[in-house]
Parts: C-alpha cells; structure tokens; sequence
C-alpha cells in the first residue's frame, strides 16, 4: 500500500513537471514567434526603405542623363553658333583686308606711276647737278647754299603716299646693282643649291604659300612640302593630275586635267574637301597647260588653240583671247598686267576693255618654260630641253642675268616659286623638286 501511494504520487509530481515545462515552451515559442515578426517587419521596412531609395537613386540617375543630353544638345549648338560667327567674322575681316591691301596698292602704284612720269625732269636735274659740279670744284658749296635746286625739287610733284617706303630699298651699292624703275636692285648672280625632294611622279608647278610652305601640281594631284620636311605629302590626293594649284586672299585655285577636260576649281585654303568648280574646256592635246590667279580674273591656257581664257571672278563671265604663237605658262603682276612665256619670248600684256595688248617682249632667251616674280618685280624664267639655265628679266623687260646649275632639270623645268631668296623648281621628268638660295 505504501509503494502504490508513492507511485501515485511520484506520477502526478512528473505530470505536473510535463505540464509546466510544456507551458514553459509555449510560452518561449511565443516570445520567438514574436520576435521574429517583429525583425521581419523590420526587415521588410528595411527592404521598402532601401527600394525606394534605389528607386530615388535611379531616378535621379536617370534626371542627370536627360541633363547631360540637354547639355551635350545646347554646346553643339552654341558650337555651330560660333562657328558660323567666326566664319562669318573672318569673311568680313577678309573683306577689310582685301579692302585695305587693295587701296594700299592703288595708293604705291600711284605714287610709282607718278615717280616715273617724272623720271626725266629727275634725271634732268642731276644731269644739272653734275654739270655744275664739274664745272668748278667750289662749286658744291655754292649748290648747297643756292635755292634754285631746292626750288627746282619742290616743282616736281610726286603725289601723295602713305607708306614710308613704297618702294624696294637699296640693297647694295656695289657693281652688280641696277636701276630698275627708281629702285636700286642688286643681281643675283648665282645659284647654290639647297635640297631635292622626290615628289613620285611628274611635278608640273610649284608654288610658295606665306607661311613657307610649297604647294605642288603633280600628276597624282595636290601635294604639300612642309618647311622641314623631306618628302611631299598628299594634300588633295586625286584621280586626275593638277597642272598647277595657287593660293590668294585664303583661296586655293586648282587647274586639274582630265583625259579630255581641264576645269578649274577653288575653296577656302581651310577646307581643301569642299571644292566648288567655276569654269572647264575641252582639249584633245596631251600637253599640260597653266594658270594664273589676280584678284579679278582666272587666266588659263587652251594648247589646242593657242587661246588665254580669262575667267571673271565677279561676273563669272569668260573671254577668248587668240595669239598666234603657243603660250607654256603665265602670271598675273600686282598691276594687273600679265605676263607670258612662249619658247624664245617673254611678252607682257595689258588687259583693257577686253582687249589683249603687248606691252614689250623680251626676244633674248632659248627653250623658256615657265615663269615667276619676286618681290622687286625680277622674272625669273626657267628652260627645257636640257638647257639646264635660268634667265633673270627686269620689269621692262631686259634681260639681265643667266644663271645655270647642274641640278637645274636635265630635261623640262615646271613653273617655278620664289619666296625670300629661295627658289623652287619642278623637274618635270625627274619626279622631283629642287630647291635654290639666290647668291647676290
């Protein structure tokens, strides 16, 4: 009886430990239970939190790209804005330019003209001055107290000049000097050779730009030779050959031959790619032709009929003028008159009222092919035929010089540039240019 009762007793005692521990983990099932709730909805407003900031983020992201577009749209605009401003700036300022350098000339060519249509009352006066100087040797001191020489200058009107020295200066006064005009120009007596470049194919023309580049017609098109440069690169890399290329006021003109067409095109010396053609002919002769440029007119050479077709850069009208003899190359003087070459003869031309009218030929050269002028009006006149020579012509037209060099062309010299003293030369069939320094 005793062992039944503490059985009992020790049942209940574990029914009740079952109970109370089994509340127990009830009671932290719970806790957990509300623990865990509580984090989840911590973390889902962490997650909500975090999603709308990324959304925020993205938003933003998304506001600064439509920015940067409205920006990058507003710059390419403002750019082409300031581009056409300083293309339009610089047309104007081109303009002046043009303007001023025009009137600056006509002002020299008067104060010139003037000069030699008082040349004789001049020589005159110091025919006089001699006279009186060899007549009595106390003389001078009388001539420099007298009035009447003075006087006799003061008589002789010059006309007005705004440029201290208009004209070329005395460069020497030893024996090779002449007076060309009212200038005393020295002579340059020989050549020295300087450099040759390969140009990979015939070299029709040569011509200096104002930065001391060359500029050169070749038959696989324009190329450039750089100041320090060895070898001429493509410049405007074409399908036909370019007889000559020249540039004037920030203009290139291009004359490019074709098999049964010669056109002449220009464009700005910044935009080589944009060309816009103004006039072309027909030919049926293989021979290349030549062009020269003014601030009116484009002058080129038909071979097929001995013509000059003058092309009116403000009408845009053209003229034929016929000769009666082939013309291998020409140029435009700052006067406007023109010059020309034709095998034995240098002419010089006026052009007045559409008319073509000679003003002297220089009939003292052998085989001369094309032509330059430096900046105290000296021509410079190179030869084919392995003549291997150059002659120098005055601006009236005597011939004062013949300079010769072994490494002139040994068979056909192409149009020439001179720029400070420096001379380029074509050889047409040597593939090459040659460059000179003028000896004094």
């Amino acid at each position: 009886m005793v062992f039944l009762g503490n059985t009992c007793k020790a049942k209940h005692f574990i029914v009740d430990q079952t109970q109370h521990h089994f509340r127990s983990l009830s009671s932290f099932k719970k806790e957990i239970n509300s623990y865990l709730q509580t984090q989840l909805k911590t973390t889902t407003e962490k997650i909500d939190e975090l999603y709308k900031v990324d959304k925020n983020i993205w938003r933003e992201l998304d506001d600064q790209e439509q920015t940067c577009e409205k920006l990058v749209k507003q710059i390419r605009k403002l750019r082409k804005e300031r581009i056409r401003q300083i293309k339009e700036e610089s047309q104007e300022l081109m303009q002046k330019v043009q303007g001023h350098r025009t009137k600056v000339t006509n002002q020299v060519e008067a104060f010139y003209n003037n000069l030699m249509l008082k040349r004789d009352e001049l020589e005159k006066l110091q025919t006089e001055i001699n006279r009186l100087l060899n007549a009595d040797g106390n003389m001078a001191e009388k001539v420099k107290q007298t009035k009447i020489i003075p006087e006799k200058l003061n008589g002789i009107e010059l006309g007005e000049c705004f440029l201290s020295q208009p004209l070329s200066l005395i460069r020497s006064s030893d024996q090779s000097s002449t007076l060309i005009g009212a200038s005393l120009v020295t002579i340059p007596s020989a050549l020295t050779f300087l450099s040759e470049h390969k140009t990979n194919g015939q070299c029709y023309s040569a011509y200096h730009r104002q930065n001391g580049e060359i500029l050169l017609g070749t038959e696989i098109g324009t190329r450039l030779l750089g100041r320090i440069s060895k070898r001429p690169i493509n410049y405007n890399k074409t399908d036909t050959s370019v007889a000559k290329v020249i540039e004037k006021n920030q203009t290139i003109y291009i004359l490019q031959i074709e098999e049964t067409t010669d056109k002449v095109e220009m464009c700005l010396s910044c935009d080589m790619a944009n060309k816009h053609k103004l006039f072309q002919f027909e030919r049926t002769s293989d021979s290349i032709t030549s062009m020269a440029v003014s601030d009116k007119f484009v002058a080129v050479i038909n071979p097929d009929t001995n013509q000059i077709i003058l092309f009116d850069l403000i009408t845009k009208q053209t003229e034929h003028f016929s000769l009666s003899f082939a013309v291998y190359d020409l140029q435009f003087l700052p006067d406007g008159n023109l010059l020309t070459v034709s095998g034995d003869t240098l002419f010089k031309f006026s052009i007045d009222n559409g008319n073509l009218t000679p003003i002297w030929a220089c009939e003292e050269m052998v085989d001369s092919s094309g032509l330059c002028t430096d900046s105290n009006g000296l021509i410079y006149v190179t030869t084919c035929n392995s003549f291997k020579a150059m002659y120098i012509v005055s601006p009236e037209g005597e011939l004062l010089q013949t300079l010769t060099h072994d490494k002139l062309p040994t068979n056909t010299a192409g149009v020439p540039s001179i720029q400070d003293g420096v001379l380029a030369i074509p050889g047409w069939d040597d593939n090459n240019l040659c460059l000179f320094k003028l000896e004094f």
